[in-house]
């Protein structure tokens, strides 16, 4: 009677701790996005980014939108709401500037990752020192964003590749 009832306690507590457990945990998404060589999944905490990215983290960013990779020309980044990721965004433009291969890059990446049904969209915003030129590739939510940008006043061009996961505030894009 003796065991049975310690092997019910027994039970009992590790039923109860498993399950306090599963409970505590964030419901972190599969999708994942590489920065710096960190999987960096949406639900994540600030503290897991932190600790995993470590000095990389740019200075001037703030609380809840960090920008990364000080040595890259279009450093990444990660937007935070109530201490978890809710976005992430990672430039694929290499120092060659080759857009082609920016997108094979980010494309093959995503096929990899299991991605193949996508919407294609694009559109142009227009301000008066700059003109944006965009393509949206949406799978979910992971997405590529292909973008010209022409000042007006100098007719200087940039071309991006950002590969995105989860949806930025809108006060970020």
């Amino acid at each position: 009677m003796r065991k049975t009832a310690l092997a019910l306690l027994t039970v009992t507590v590790v039923t109860t701790l498993v399950y306090a457990q599963t409970e505590s945990k964030p419901n972190l998404s599969q999708e994942y996005i590489e920065i710096l060589g960190v999987k960096v999944r949406l639900g994540m905490s600030k503290a897991d980014i932190a600790e995993k990215l470590g000095s990389q983290k740019m200075k001037d960013s703030r609380d809840d939108f960090w920008l990364l990779g000080e040595k890259q020309e279009w450093p990444s980044s990660v937007e935070f709401k109530d201490g978890r990721v809710i976005y992430a965004s990672q430039s694929w433009m290499g120092a060659d500037k080759d857009t082609a291969r920016a997108l094979f890059g980010v494309v093959s990446t995503l096929n990899r990752q299991g991605y193949a049904a996508c919407e294609l969209s694009a559109d142009t915003q227009t301000t008066p020192n700059l003109t944006v030129e965009r393509v949206w590739i949406v799978c979910g939510r992971k997405s590529i964003l292909v973008q010209r940008l022409q000042g007006s006043k100098d007719n200087s061009t940039f071309q991006q590749v950002f590969e995105r996961l989860g949806s930025p505030s809108p006060d970020i894009e």
